[in-house]
């Protein structure tokens, strides 16, 4: 009778330890869960992030009208002509 007490009280304890490991178990696994639904959130902000930069960073290219440049002869009676060529560009 002794024995089957021991016994009895035995598995009552086994019980316990496999229940007290199941709960650390659960606790653990919902730490888990926890920390990837942050990883998931802080992805998904910077995916965003990312988009708002690559959308501000796109360039916008412009045709710019064609200069002819003439090159100064360095004579001072065709000074003026050229001036007026230069500002006339402007």
């Amino acid at each position: 009778m002794e024995k089957e007490e021991q016994t009895a009280a035995q598995v009552k304890k086994e019980k316990q330890e496999i229940a007290m490991e199941e709960v650390k178990h659960k606790k653990r696994m919902d730490q888990q869960c926890e920390c990837i639904e942050q990883q998931l959130h802080f992805q998904k902000a910077l995916e965003t992030i990312q988009e708002m930069q690559q959308t501000q960073t796109k360039s916008v290219s412009t045709k710019l009208p064609k200069l002819t440049i003439t090159k100064f002869d360095e004579k001072f009676a065709t000074w003026l002509l050229f001036l007026e060529q230069v500002r006339g560009q402007n």
